[in-house]
């Protein structure tokens, strides 16, 4: 079942906005969301990365699947600070530093990741096996000879080879509230400790 832990800590915004790993995290983030790489989120964008989305999911979606993920995309969009104009990174990693240091944030971010969860579940065992993290993830632009096994092991971190839905919360927790540069959060999305060097932090 994984390990039950509590949210992390919650900081102000000004504490997120001095750290500069969180910030390049959400940096990464943008330029993983930016789907044109014009430096900026735009309805365009949001569209896209949904078909993208969409299109790697295998399992069959029902009605309901699809209205519950579409409701969780939005929600997931409004938290990026997206609201439906043109959002510059600086902008979104201010609106996130102001969101994450609200109270509520982690359950927020647990409902969010709850959804996604369904997603990769696709036999709802309740669980993410390999094959499913894949299915889900791929075409996302990773070295799937390391990167993918990187991240799945760093998400499974009671080591049983499936990813239960506390230790998919426990990591989207980690990589959205977290301050710690040694955490496995980091490698939720990609190894990020190999972009690091070449993401662009806006200046504050």
């Amino acid at each position: 079942m994984g390990p039950m832990v509590t949210p992390p800590p919650t900081y102000t915004a000004s504490e997120y906005l001095a750290n500069d790993f969180w910030k390049k995290k959400i940096s990464y983030f943008f330029d993983f969301l930016d789907v044109d790489k014009n430096g900026f989120l735009a309805q365009d964008d949001k569209d896209r990365s949904l078909v993208l989305t969409l299109a790697q999911i295998k399992k069959p979606l029902t009605e309901a699947d699809l209205a519950s993920f579409n409701i969780g995309y939005d929600e997931a969009w409004t938290f990026y600070g997206f609201k439906g104009i043109p959002l510059s990174k600086r902008d979104m990693i201010q609106h996130m530093a102001d969101k994450c240091g609200t109270s509520g944030i982690a359950e927020y971010l647990e409902k969010i990741g709850n959804r996604w969860f369904g997603l990769l579940d696709e036999d709802g065992d309740e669980e993410v096996s390999w094959v499913e993290f894949c299915n889900m993830h791929k075409g996302a632009g990773r070295n799937w000879e390391e990167d993918a096994k990187l991240s799945f092991e760093a998400i499974d971190t009671d080591g049983d080879g499936h990813i239960s839905k506390q230790e998919w919360t426990n990591m989207v927790w980690g990589f959205f509230m977290g301050l710690d540069p040694t955490s496995p959060s980091r490698f939720m999305w990609n190894n990020f400790d190999k972009l690091q060097a070449t993401t662009v932090v806006p200046v504050y």
